[in-house]
C-alpha cells in the first residue's frame, strides 16, 4: 500500500557506503535532508524529486547527486522502484543529475570496488531538470540575488504575491523565506569549512543580519553551531 513518510527535516548519514532501497509506488517522502553527500542511482521504477538542485522525473540509469544538508522531497511514481544509495566524498565534483548508460556494469563494479565505480562517473554531462516554471525561477533568484524582494519579483512577472508562498511550498515543500534561510545557512557552513574568514565576516557575506542570526540558522540546518564546525575544520583539516 502506498505510504506517506513524514521525514520532516532530518540529518541522516549513510552508515554503509553502498545501500539498496526499495519503495512502493505512491510513497510520498516529505522534505528532508541528509548529513553527507551521496548519489541516488535509480535501478528500476522511477520517482519525482523536488530539491535544492531542481525538480526531476527520474528512471532507470539516472543518478541524482545530493550535497551535504541539501533538502528534497520525493514521490514514487512507478512500481518496483529500487535505488542504490552511494556515499560520496565531499570533493566528488559531479553534476546534480546525469545518466549511466551501462547500469548493470556500473552496479557490478560498485559492489566490488566503490572507488572505481565513482571514478567512472567523473566527467559526466549533466541532465536538465524536468521542470522549469516560476517556482524554479524563484528558487534560482533566491540563490543568485538573496536580497531581492520576493513581493516585487512576483509583481514584475505577473503573479499575485499572495499565491507565491503557497505555490512555492507546494513545489518544494517549504516557503520561499525558509528556502532562503536554508540556502544562506548552507553557504555559510561551506565558508566556515573552506575559508579562514571570521565568523562575523561570513555572517555578513552570506546575508545574515548578524553573527547570532547565522549561528541559529547554521545550527538549525546542520545540527551544529559555526564554532563547532570551525573546530572540526581545524581538527580534520589542520586549519
Amino acid at each position: 500500500m502506498p505510504r506517506l513518510i513524514s521525514a520532516g527535516v532530518m540529518n541522516r548519514i549513510w552508515d554503509i557506503p553502498v545501500q539498496q532501497e526499495r519503495l512502493d509506488c505512491g510513497t510520498n517522502i516529505a522534505r528532508h535532508r541528509h548529513g553527507s553527500a551521496y548519489a541516488a542511482v535509480i535501478l528500476s521504477g522511477g520517482y519525482y524529486e523536488a530539491g535544492d538542485a531542481g525538480r526531476w522525473h527520474v528512471g532507470p540509469g539516472d543518478a541524482l547527486i545530493h550535497e551535504p544538508f541539501e533538502s528534497h522531497k520525493n514521490l514514487v511514481e512507478k512500481p518496483h522502484t529500487a535505488i542504490l544509495n552511494m556515499a560520496l566524498p565531499a570533493d566528488h565534483n559531479l553534476p546534480s543529475a546525469f545518466h549511466i548508460s551501462d547500469l548493470d556494469a556500473f552496479v557490478r563494479l560498485a559492489g566490488k570496488d566503490l572507488q572505481a565505480a565513482l571514478a567512472l562517473l567523473q566527467g559526466r554531462g549533466g541532465l536538465v531538470p524536468s521542470l522549469n516554471d516560476w517556482p524554479d525561477m524563484l528558487a534560482a533568484l533566491i540563490k543568485q540575488s538573496p536580497d531581492q524582494s520576493i513581493h516585487h519579483w512576483a509583481e514584475e512577472i505577473g503573479i499575485n504575491p499572495s499565491t507565491v508562498s503557497r505555490g512555492f511550498r507546494k513545489a518544494f515543500g517549504v516557503s520561499p523565506s525558509r528556502y532562503r534561510l536554508e540556502y544562506r545557512a548552507r553557504k555559510a557552513w561551506k565558508a566556515i569549512l573552506e575559508t579562514s574568514n571570521s565568523l562575523c565576516d561570513i555572517a555578513l557575506q552570506c546575508g545574515f543580519s548578524d553573527q547570532a542570526h547565522m549561528t541559529r540558522s547554521v545550527a538549525l540546518v546542520t545540527g551544529a553551531t559555526p564554532s563547532i564546525w570551525r573546530k572540526i575544520k581545524y581538527v580534520q583539516y589542520g586549519g
